[in-house]
């Protein structure tokens, strides 16, 4: 049956090809075919090729399928006399095929059974030929990965170590040991013989990802438990240099003892960094927050992972200039805790359960996301069953309310002008949240003045000196009246250039009143086939990625607010000529200007002035801001390469050039009289 199988499949391909040549030879000749005879001839011989491919590989397993076994017929020799009785001949059996010593003990399917020399109606038997080996083709194909060719060489390079070597610059995404020269393996090799014995270098970040890697490969510890507490090491020691590691170290350690222990282990190390808001995998925080709900202790989950469930992040005026001592997130967090306490009282549910569906989903997770791994193993680990909590828009939207309502009585006690808008709770809830804000008064006790006439005579007179000198024209605007610091105006005007036309008019309308309801922006839009919600949507997703907070506020489900906060930065946003599309380029560096610090202001001045820079003159550009030249140079590339698209700057003949395109850019873009924010924080 296999071999009728094998035959009639490969009469079916060879139809179909057949079929295929002369539908494409008709083609050629048909004169209203617009497609080249080349192509069409050049496809017809690769599938020729393939074909014949396949009937020679179809041909060699055909000719080595084991033989029919055939049915035979043993007829009882006649009687004859006792001196002339012959026995049955026996059947003699082929040579069998070449099997090795352990092969030799097991039954196969071409192994004979023992011919019997009895009577029986029906024996197996082989036709009367012998086997040979086929002569043909053998076609192998192997290939090699990138995670495989690292794994390899991780495996070559592990006990190798220099004693000195330089620190050479090493920018790379996904870096390898081919991705490096021979003076950055020397440095490699020997910044890793250090690491070994504790002794953490300042070096680049491609160069921590390499030996990462290795860690994960279980190359440096053959034990898991030992690889994640290297790598908890590392990024405890170059976390404050390079806080991107956050981004990977702590959920790559987790994946690697859910694969190589059990997963309990890996919980114990994701929890740690989850409570201190360093790892944010969606998946890992709602089944720890499962936990806790399911034994009673949301109480206890720490504040930076209660602001991560909230659509709420604080960078306004009000919160840097009274947060110096944590005075607003200790405040955010005991103003969640009375809303907890408040749910628990009204609905018997924490304020966790009250908002997500009551129905846990089956979780599961993706492994070792962007790293290389040269072993197998399983692309998702399941986590068990819990609820959404990480990224449910009512519960952010309910906790983000409580934090503002909390803010908003703080502003009020320290004489703040404006206040958060968006904000819809319960009655008895704001009277609990008032409640436990409530400044506490204090019986003062009596204070005993003695003045000193004499002392006081001469301040009087001193102030009215100085008062004398400090008079102004009556037409001054008095230092009262000045508007407060613009701090979010970049943060604001980039949210207004990146919107399109339709949504930059939304903003435009709300706030020169040219419609103030849903009603009106609904008309507005009807030309666009924009629904005003999408729009407003738009526009707020964007503003709490730029701003921490929305924009545009709907207030009794219809009536349009501006969030009060930024509308001094609108004020001088919108008075700016609208960008158009020839200057998306200008965009791109004032999106880079706006996240500069001034050690990289510094370095872009320098890339402008003289085109490339060699190390020593970086490092001599930033040693007076106490920071190694590479680390600065890293930090401004991933910012260039985030604004731009791709990174502008690189290293050729050990100087750092810019490319070629973008130093013009760059150049004409100062030219215009554009220069970075010195004031941006990084």
């Amino acid at each position: 049956m296999k071999r009728f199988l094998m035959l009639s499949g490969l009469a079916l391909v060879d139809f179909v090809l057949v079929c295929f040549v002369l539908a494409s030879l008709a083609a050629i000749v048909n004169p209203n075919n617009t497609a080249s005879p080349l192509m069409i001839l050049s496809c017809v011989g690769f599938l020729l090729f393939v074909g014949a491919l396949f009937n020679l590989v179809v041909w060699r397993r055909y000719r080595s399928a084991p033989a029919r076994r055939i049915p035979a017929r043993v007829v009882a020799p006649k009687p004859s006399p006792p001196k002339r009785a012959l026995a049955p001949k026996p059947v003699r059996s082929l040579p069998s095929t070449h099997h090795t010593s352990k092969e030799k003990t097991a039954p196969t399917m071409n192994a004979m059974p023992p011919v019997s020399t009895t009577t029986e109606r029906f024996v197996q038997v082989f036709p009367a030929t012998e086997r040979t080996k086929p002569s043909g083709v053998s076609i192998s194909i192997s290939y090699e990965t990138r995670d495989t060719r690292f794994f390899q060489d991780a495996r070559k390079f592990r006990n190798k170590e220099e004693s000195s070597a330089e620190l050479v610059p090493f920018f790379q995404y996904w870096p390898t040991y081919d991705s490096m020269n021979a003076a950055q393996k020397r440095w490699y090799f020997y910044w890793r013989a250090q690491v070994r014995h504790s002794n953490f270098l300042p070096t680049d970040l491609s160069y921590i990802f390499v030996h990462v890697y290795e860690v994960l490969n279980l190359i440096e510890f053959a034990d898991p438990l030992q690889a994640t507490a290297r790598l908890k090491v590392l990024r405890d020691a170059y976390v404050q240099m390079y806080p991107k590691l956050d981004n990977y170290l702590p959920e790559w350690g987790g994946d690697l003892l859910a694969i190589k222990t059990n997963l309990a282990r890996a919980f114990e190390w994701w929890q740690p960094f989850v409570w201190q808001g360093a790892l944010k995998s969606q998946q890992v925080v709602n089944v720890l927050i499962e936990r806790q709900v399911q034994a009673g202790k949301e109480a206890e989950l720490p504040h930076a992972l209660w602001m991560q469930l909230t659509n709420y992040r604080p960078r306004n005026k009000f919160y840097a200039q009274h947060n110096q001592d944590g005075r607003l997130d200790r405040a955010y967090a005991q103003a969640i805790q009375v809303a907890n306490e408040y749910t628990r009282r009204k609905k018997n549910q924490s304020v966790l359960e009250l908002f997500t569906s009551a129905k846990p989903q089956r979780v599961q997770k993706y492994v070792f996301t962007s790293a290389l791994i040269g072993y197998d193993y399983p692309q998702v680990i399941d986590l068990g069953v819990c609820r959404n909590y990480f990224g449910n828009s009512q519960l952010a939207d309910h906790l983000a309310m409580v934090c503002k309502y909390a803010e908003n009585i703080l502003r009020k006690q320290l004489k703040f002008s404006g206040r958060l808008s968006g904000i819809e709770l319960d009655a008895e809830l704001a009277q609990m949240l008032d409640a436990a804000f409530a400044p506490r008064i204090e019986p003062l006790k009596p204070i005993r003045i003695t003045l000193d006439a004499t002392r006081v005579a001469n301040l009087h007179k001193e102030s009215e000196q100085i008062g004398a000198l400090l008079e102004t024209n009556g037409d001054e605007t008095p230092a009262s009246a000045l508007k407060p610091l613009y701090s979010d105006v970049a943060e604001v005007r980039q949210l207004v250039r990146e919107l399109d036309d339709a949504h930059r008019r939304v903003i435009f309308g709300i706030y020169h009143k040219q419609f103030s309801t849903l009603e009106d922006l609904t008309r507005a839009l009807a030309p666009d086939a924009l629904l005003p919600n999408s729009a407003l949507e738009r526009i707020n997703e964007r503003a709490l990625t730029l701003l921490g907070d929305r924009l545009i506020y709907l207030e009794d489900e219809s009536r349009l607010l501006l969030a009060e906060d930024f509308v001094d930065e609108l004020d001088v946003v919108l008075q700016e000529p609208i960008p158009d599309s020839s200057s998306v380029a200008d965009d791109s560096f004032e999106k880079l200007a706006a996240r500069v610090t001034p050690v990289e202001i510094s370095l872009l001045e320098a890339f402008v002035a003289r085109g490339a820079l060699r190390e020593n003159e970086i490092d001599a550009l930033t040693r007076p801001h106490h920071v190694m030249g590479n680390v600065a140079l890293d930090a401004l590339n991933e910012k260039a390469a985030d604004a731009l698209g791709h990174p502008p700057f690189y290293l050729e003949n050990e100087q750092w050039l810019v490319e070629a395109d973008d130093l013009s850019a760059l150049r004409e873009y100062f030219k215009l009289g554009a220069q970075p924010n010195a004031n941006s924080e990084t």
